[in-house]
């Protein structure tokens, strides 16, 4: 089974808090919304080992990244004729994601 994990997820994950067997059974999936919540959070000043080990975590056992806004995901889920503009958000490029989950990018949805 994929899981879209949150933020509290990773950093679950990262600290312990959270069995990491968990990803033996299902594919952890991260998305461009968590990456940018981790590496925007006070806690890169209050607690920078907890971002690493949360970073690790998800270099560790995401399995894919979804690179589209949440919401354009779910969008195209259900409707083939949505079309997003990502235009002005589109900044992650898949050769950059390589040390996330093997460079797996998953694709939007048809």
């Amino acid at each position: 089974m994929k899981i879209v994990c949150d933020t509290n997820i990773w950093y679950g994950l990262g600290n312990g808090n959270i069995d990491t067997s968990i990803a033996k059974n299902h594919e952890l999936i991260v998305t461009k919304l968590v990456l940018e919540e981790i590496a925007t959070s006070e806690n890169l000043i209050s607690d920078i080992l907890m971002v690493k080990r949360t970073f690790k975590a998800i270099e560790k056992f995401a399995t894919g990244i979804i690179k589209e806004n949440p919401f354009d995901y779910i969008l195209e889920s259900y409707s083939p004729t949505y079309a997003p503009d990502n235009s002005h958000t589109d900044f992650i490029e898949p050769q950059k994601t390589t040390c996330l989950a093997g460079g797996n990018v998953l694709p939007a949805m048809p």
